[in-house]
């Protein structure tokens, strides 16, 4: 089992934060961070590098539950930066430890030596997991 649940089956929990499963204008499908909000006129709600909710989200087709983070000295999915980094230009999954001390999940790619949406942000990212398969139909 895939772990993506199709939208015609079930919703999240409202203002729960999901990884999401889309369908852009040319059928290529896409992961992204979402979250569904019952009460607002889009429903779905996209995560910006800005850690922000903005409603420009493709067609949703599938969700899942976001991994759980890393705990220290829990060897779960995700790979330390210090262990190793993900192929050059490879978009994954990120856990970013940011400035306030709280914790994050995003999608990014490492390139040229950063990540490309750190923007110069004091955030640090600690861990990755490669993206997974997209749903099937």
């Amino acid at each position: 089992m895939s772990g993506w649940i199709s939208v015609k089956d079930r919703l999240p929990d409202t203002d729960a934060n999901v990884l999401v499963g889309t369908t852009d204008e040319y059928d290529r499908q896409w992961i992204d961070i979402g979250k569904y909000k019952r009460i607002y006129k889009y429903g779905w709600l996209k995560k910006t590098e800005a850690h922000e909710w903005q409603s420009d989200l493709p067609e949703v087709t599938h969700w899942m539950e976001i991994p759980e983070l890393p705990r220290e000295g829990q060897r779960v999915n995700w790979i330390s930066v210090q262990e190793r980094l993900p192929e050059k230009e490879e978009w994954v999954l990120i856990t970013v430890r940011r400035a306030n001390g709280s914790a994050c999940v995003g999608a990014d790619c490492y390139v040229d030596g950063h990540w490309a949406g750190a923007n110069g942000s004091e955030d640090a990212v600690t861990h990755w997991m490669p993206m997974p398969k997209p749903a099937e139909e």
